[in-house]
């Protein structure tokens, strides 16, 4: 089915509707650009955003949804908690003609969502702070008591601690391992894109669940940070998809598939994101 929508048939129906809402888990910088992007394709459009981190958004999402308001045209989330707009019900089946060369892992079987760009958690250091021999290597290495009272974490990460309890022996043996590691006596901090500046700031010398994008930015405008990926890496989908009850189903659709783009993509990787498109560098 991938490939098929007549986008014609989109755009005068879009022309009719005028307006657009996007509910998304991005920043508001990032956004922006889509969405200047996207109206120098369709100059006609309306486009208004509401940008929130994505317990705070699902929270919203659901919350409406129980009130019977539907304002959203467009969902973007992480894929853990898109599965709760799934179970809702509050997602419209639709195959975004761009999708079709992205990995089937990276779309939904039934058309309800689709990646648009990857998470990838890394271990992240001051490199002023840190010792090259305290650098971890393996999720064990946090462990060491050199490096206790020294590290922060995410504090919303319930995902990456499900990960991590997983990949240490399930169960018993994993979360063994995770109450070990909470009496390394973390720092909690909310927000990654606030801890990697923390980071950078000499707050603290090691974080243990950066998104590579917030570290590597820091890195490259010469902040004294470094960092590594996990064995095995660690990564969140961050997927988009058209709300069931979409007050400008059109637009939504022409937005899901500008955002699927080579041209969407690559906006995500000028950003510094990690666009889903494996044809995007």
């Amino acid at each position: 089915a991938y490939g098929q929508e007549d986008l014609s048939s989109l755009v005068e129906g879009a022309k009719k509707e005028g307006s657009l809402i996007l509910y998304m888990s991005l920043q508001v910088t990032d956004i922006q650009k889509l969405v200047g992007a996207f109206k120098r394709h369709y100059p006609f459009a309306k486009v208004e955003f509401v940008p929130l981190l994505g317990e705070r958004l699902l929270a919203r999402i659901i919350t409406e949804a129980n009130a019977g308001r539907y304002s959203a045209d467009i969902y973007r989330l992480d894929i853990l908690r898109i599965h709760e707009l799934l179970k809702r019900k509050l997602l419209a089946p639709y195959f975004p003609p761009e999708a079709a060369r992205f990995p089937k892992e990276l779309r939904d079987a039934e058309g309800r969502w689709t990646a648009h760009a990857l998470n990838v958690d890394v271990l992240g250091w001051n490199t002023r702070l840190l010792p090259k021999e305290l650098i971890p290597k393996r999720f064990e290495d946090l462990l060491r008591p050199e490096l206790t009272g020294k590290m922060a974490i995410e504090s919303t990460s319930w995902d990456w601690f499900t990960a991590v309890r997983e990949l240490m022996g399930g169960e018993e043996r994993g979360l063994g391992f995770m109450k070990e590691l909470a009496s390394q006596k973390f720092t909690l901090r909310r927000g990654h894109t606030l801890l990697s500046q923390l980071v950078a700031a000499g707050e603290h010398p090691l974080a243990v669940n950066l998104h590579v994008n917030g570290i590597e930015n820091l890195r490259i405008r010469g902040a004294p940070v470094d960092w590594t990926m996990t064995d095995p890496a660690l990564v969140k989908i961050q997927t988009i998809g058209v709300s069931a009850k979409a007050p400008h189903p059109n637009l939504a659709r022409l937005f899901v598939n500008f955002a699927l783009s080579r041209e969407g993509q690559r906006i995500l990787g000028d950003v510094g994101r990690n666009p889903a498109d494996p044809e995007i560098v």
